[in-house]
This record gives structure tokens, sequence and C-alpha cells, in this order.
């Protein structure tokens, strides 16, 4: 006899679990049930996710098992993304006797839950778009105590290579040239960073109170951000974009250097605010500036809330606030992930 499972889903979470034709073999034997969510990486070397949100043991006395199942976490979909699946799969078993007896699967069947697809590719572009800046320009656009400071450090880190390349060479030791290696990846990394930071003060761009943020929501711009420019702006670019983020794990390397990478990528962007301006003078308030609205509605049409499955696969929402002003560092400032608030009893359309 054929042991066959079905799965019905009442949103926000219940499941209606049917289980037909037991063998008489299993009868009188003690079986596990477990609910499991599902994270399917798309690569050559996955590392897939998987979190148990609910099991239970039970003795089996018939060949037909009905049971309602009521699950502590909300899932309200199932997920097909560019990188990324997610899915709630129903697994009963009779459980191991011992270390080398592995579990012995009796029905498994995966939950027809409302499904949400991201399958036109990364965003990766919109929402990290390529930085287009005369170094000259901008650092020409720098205070004198910056421009100090760019200076002593881009001086201070040539100097130090220097003179390490110089005592690599004298000393011809294995470890001294390990070390002048290491000073190049770890010094050249904090001097870029110092110095982009500096290229890109020309702004303090920041965000105000951010409400919750609803598909009804509707605010002005500058009742999200605020900024003033230390220095004249020439067709200053201001924009708001979100996208959802898939993310998971994978293996890379051979041997003994195998390594798992975890990554997150952005798919279904989409641009909530997008204005240009001809100028933007020093020290005025973006109010003055950035007049318009920013409408939330889109993103909760093109977005799908954030799932996880457990600590390094799911999907999640992330968005920032870009300032692109030609010539000069574009400046991306993050915001926050929990202001983001989905109807309770929300579906994909």
């Amino acid at each position: 006899m054929t042991t066959h499972a079905m799965v019905g889903f009442t949103p926000p979470g219940h499941l209606d679990l049917v289980v037909e034709g037991f063998d008489e073999a299993v009868m009188g034997k003690e079986v596990e049930i477990e609910v499991v969510h599902m994270a399917t990486v798309q690569d050559s070397r996955p590392v897939h996710g998987r979190e148990v949100l609910w099991s239970t043991r039970l003795t089996l006395d018939s060949p037909d098992l009905m049971l309602p199942i009521d699950l502590p976490a909300h899932v309200a979909y199932a997920y097909h993304g560019v990188q990324v699946s997610l899915t709630l799969e129903v697994r009963v078993f009779v459980p191991h006797g011992g270390w080398f007896w592995s579990h012995k699967t009796l029905a498994e069947a995966t939950v027809d839950l409302p499904q949400w697809s991201h399958a036109e590719g990364s965003d990766t572009g919109l929402m990290d778009p390529y930085d287009h800046y005369d170094l000259s320009r901008a650092f020409e656009s720098l205070g004198p105590a910056a421009r100090r400071r760019v200076i002593q450090w881009i001086g201070g880190y040539s100097g130090g290579l220097l003179l390490g390349l110089v005592g690599a060479v004298w000393s011809g030791w294995v470890a001294v040239v390990l070390g002048w290696l290491v000073l190049v990846v770890l010094g050249g990394y904090f001097v870029y960073r110092k110095v982009w930071q500096e290229l890109s003060g020309y702004i303090d761009l920041q965000w105000g109170f951010v409400p919750p943020l609803g598909p009804d929501v509707v605010v002005p711009v500058h009742g999200l951000l605020d900024g003033r420019p230390r220095i004249d702006l020439v067709q200053p670019r201001l924009r708001i974009v979100a996208c959802n983020l898939e993310k998971g794990q994978y293996k890379r390397g051979s041997g003994t250097d195998v390594r798992t990478v975890s990554f997150s990528e952005p798919v279904g962007a989409t641009i909530l605010f997008d204005q240009t301006v001809e100028h933007w003078p020093a020290g005025m308030a973006l109010a003055e500036r950035f007049p318009g609205e920013v409408d939330f509605g889109p993103a909760f049409e093109r977005l799908a809330p954030p799932m996880q499955v457990g600590e390094e696969h799911g999907v999640g929402i992330r968005w920032e606030a870009q300032l692109i002003v030609p010539e000069l560092v574009d400046l991306e400032v993050e915001g926050p992930e929990e202001v983001w608030m989905w109807p309770e009893h929300w579906s994909p359309s």
C-alpha cells in the first residue's frame, strides 16, 4: 500500500494534514511529524537552509491520519527568486533507533502556499549604481582640513609600503614578506575607507523620523530625510529605492580551503522617489530644494514581506536614499527595515 499525504492551508498559519495508507508494519509504532521551512539556494555548490517550525510524536493506531496544525510562525507565501526559493514541507517518518540507524520516511508533502516570484534577475545596478566621479573634482570640493587628512593618510600609507618593501627585500625572511603583504591589504583598505568618507562628506544626509510604513503611506521627502550641503551642488539627483534582499550561502574553494560564503542579492527593486534639481546651494535645507512626496504603495505591490529561515537564509527588505551628483562621490544611506508593516492577512496578488 502506498502512503499518500495531503496538506490544506488556511492563512495565516493553519494546516490540515491528511495521510492515507500507512502500512500495517508501522501500526503501533511511534512516528514523528515535522513542518519544515526550507530555503533552497540556486548554485553549483549550495548550502540550503532548514528550520523546523513545528513537530510532534504520536503512536499510529490507524492506516489513516488526520491532524490539524497551528504554526507558531507566520508563513504567508512560498517564494521563488533568482538565487533563493522558500517552501513549506511536511514530513512523516519513523525516528531512528540509534546512532547507526537513519530515519525511515513514510510520507512527504509540500504545502500549497500562495506563490511569490522574482524571476527577472538581480537589481544590483539600481541598488548599487556605478559611481561616475572625477577624483580631482571631488578632492577640490574638500575643505582645507579634509584635504590635509587625505594627503596625510595617502602619504603615510605610501611611505609605510616603501619602508616595508625595503625591509622585506633586505631581510629576505618569509615572515617579513608576509607581514608586508598584510600591511598592503589591511592598510590599503583602511586608507580607502577613510579617503572615501572624506570625499562623501560634502553633505551630512540623514534619516529623520521614519513613521511605520504601509501600502497607503505617502510622506513628504523632507519628512524622511534631512541634510544641508557644505558646498554648492550642481544637478544633484535625490532618489529613494527599495528592494527585496535574497539571503543564503554557498561553498567555495577546494581541499583544505573550503569555505562557506554568505550572499545578499537585491531583486525586485523599485524607485519610490526620483528628482533632480539644477542647483542646491551650500547651507540650504533639503526641504527647500526637494518638495516632492514619497508614495510607498508601489513598494508593497512589488515587494514581498521579510521571511527568515534560520539565521542565514531568507528574504529581507533593503531601502536607501541615494544622492547622485555629477563628478562627486555618490552618497547612499540605508533606511531602517523594522518600519515596514505589511497588512496582517497579506497575500500575493
